[in-house]
């Protein structure tokens, strides 16, 4: 698996990324049981440039290069406990802290806005931009969703400061993002993020970012699963706070 990557992904690599994966599939038993900074100081390298190297390969970090690494030498332990239980206590911490969160700021945004744009990366993502869509139709509010790169280019042209986008991507790591997302911040477009993860390009040039922690679990025969539901929930109790938001607002003016 892990040579499958370094393939994949040769091209991105520098002499140093080469000198560390050099060292990896000569050592992986070794590694397997290394901290980044041991590997690190194996490889005559930074953690940094240790970190680099495993986003190079579409990874997460050194986390999930030492997972890899594990299932290339068969040392991934089996599941202890329910992993049902595992999957639905994740589940609920997740809805519990979102119930919590206060989001007042990007309903604001919502409500004072013209026109809301959402784009999602991939194919689940659209799928979650488009249950958005269809909740806050609900409430009379159209949603423009972007379908693709090719019509995000176009859209972003004919958006002013009066409009907001949001954006659904797992990883929040995309080159296209980054390039077209700070074009729209020079714009002064408020951009609203839905990741992952806190810690990543996207959610650094949003004006908000909302992240949600995919935990990733060790199923029957090593396989890996990790689920996109966890952003289906998050953007339906944001529909639900934008509920609250709306009621409280009307309250507040009568």
């Amino acid at each position: 698996m892990l040579d499958d990557l370094l393939l994949k992904y040769y091209e991105k690599l520098n002499e140093s990324d080469k000198s560390i994966a050099k060292y990896v599939l000569n050592n992986k038993q070794r590694v397997a049981g290394m901290s980044i900074d041991e590997l690190a100081n194996n490889c005559l390298v930074s953690r940094s440039t240790i970190m680099r190297f495993a986003q190079k390969l579409d990874l997460k970090g050194f986390g999930e290069l030492k997972v890899l690494i594990k299932l290339d030498n068969g040392s991934i332990p089996k599941i202890e406990g329910s992993f049902v239980d595992k999957v639905c206590d994740n589940d609920i911490k997740v809805i519990d802290y979102f119930r919590h969160m206060d989001v007042t700021e990007i309903c604001q945004k919502f409500y004072q806005a013209k026109r809301i744009f959402v784009y999602g990366t991939g194919s689940v993502q659209r799928s979650i931009a488009s249950e958005f869509k269809r909740m806050f139709l609900n409430l009379g509010l159209v949603i423009d969703v972007i379908a693709g790169e090719g019509e995000f280019i176009q859209t972003a042209r004919i958006m002013d400061n009066n409009d907001v986008l949001f954006v659904i991507s797992k990883s929040g790591e995309s080159e296209f993002l980054k390039e077209h997302a700070r074009q729209l911040q020079l714009k002064g477009i408020p951009l609203i993020s839905l990741t992952s993860a806190g810690n990543n390009s996207l959610a650094k040039i949003s004006s908000h970012n909302i992240f949600v922690v995919i935990e990733r679990h060790i199923t029957i025969d090593n396989y890996y699963f990790d689920t996109m539901l966890l952003m289906y929930l998050v953007v339906e109790i944001l529909f639900a706070k934008y509920v609250d938001f709306l009621r409280e607002t009307s309250e507040t003016q009568n």
